[in-house]
């Protein structure tokens, strides 16, 4: 596929966006693919790469850690249906578009499965809709 994809998906309370670059920038930088509204985002805080059907997350040394599925991770394979946290923004990997209905539905699912070990979540982000359970 030559660095893109069709596949991979990331689903936030905003927005459903492709995966399409072989190099996906999240943080609060201008030139990123991905900009949070979230002040614990570091300004380059974390890559997404796509390669010979692989999705990955790096952390690029952000302050606040990079999540998947609740674990802190410095670099992690991506599969549809894991939860990516980058600060207290939640985001879904997920494998087609969804809209705004289906990712509500998503977050409150994903809510019901986080622990109490779980970093705190920013205001306006699906994580901070519900306490954790």
């Amino acid at each position: 596929m030559n660095g893109t994809n069709d596949d991979f998906y990331l689903l936030d309370g905003a927005e459903s966006r492709p995966i399409d670059k072989a190099s996906f920038l999240i943080g609060r930088a201008e030139f990123c693919d991905v900009c949070p509204k979230d002040r614990g985002v570091s300004r380059n805080h974390a890559e997404l790469i796509y390669h010979n059907g692989i999705l990955k997350v790096f952390d690029l040394e952000s302050t606040n850690g990079t999540f998947v599925n609740g674990k802190r991770v410095k670099e992690s394979e991506l599969h549809v249906g894991d939860m990516l946290e980058i600060s207290g923004t939640t985001y879904f990997i997920d494998s087609h578009p969804r809209g705004l209905w289906e990712r509500f539905i998503l977050a409150a699912k994903a809510m019901v499965r986080r622990d109490s070990n779980q970093p705190s979540a920013a205001p306006g982000t699906f994580a901070s809709l519900g306490a954790s359970v």
